[in-house]
């Protein structure tokens, strides 16, 4: 993730990734800041947070689809970027099948 938003500031013309880096940094910083001076958990709020999840995400896919289409005839760089790109859906697809399973396994534990 990190090396996603170094290769958006290098790469990335300057308005496309101060988009980006505004949207996370802002966002983050704004409920983050009060949290560390005065207390609280407004950081920890998932739906606060739902636009520096699209500034991540907007990062990785720069990344991903820059890496997948640019080749400059380096076969292996080009194999390593679509493993990389198999990794990180099937992680996705992963995280988005344990969250509902999660969540019934709280409900069914509430309603007992």
């Amino acid at each position: 993730m990190g090396y996603s938003f170094v290769f958006l500031c290098r790469k990335a013309p300057a308005q496309v990734w101060l988009f980006i880096v505004t949207l996370v940094g802002v966002n983050a910083l704004a409920l983050m800041l009060p949290d560390l001076i005065v207390g609280g958990q407004r950081s920890g709020t998932h739906r606060y947070l739902i636009p520096c999840y699209l500034g991540i995400q907007l990062a990785v896919a720069y990344l991903l689809a820059t890496k997948l289409t640019f080749i400059q005839g380096n076969i292996y760089q080009h194999k390593f970027w679509q493993e990389a790109k198999q990794v990180f859906s099937k992680n996705l697809e992963l995280i988005s099948q344990l969250r509902p399973i999660r969540l019934w396994k709280l409900v069914k534990q509430e309603a007992n």
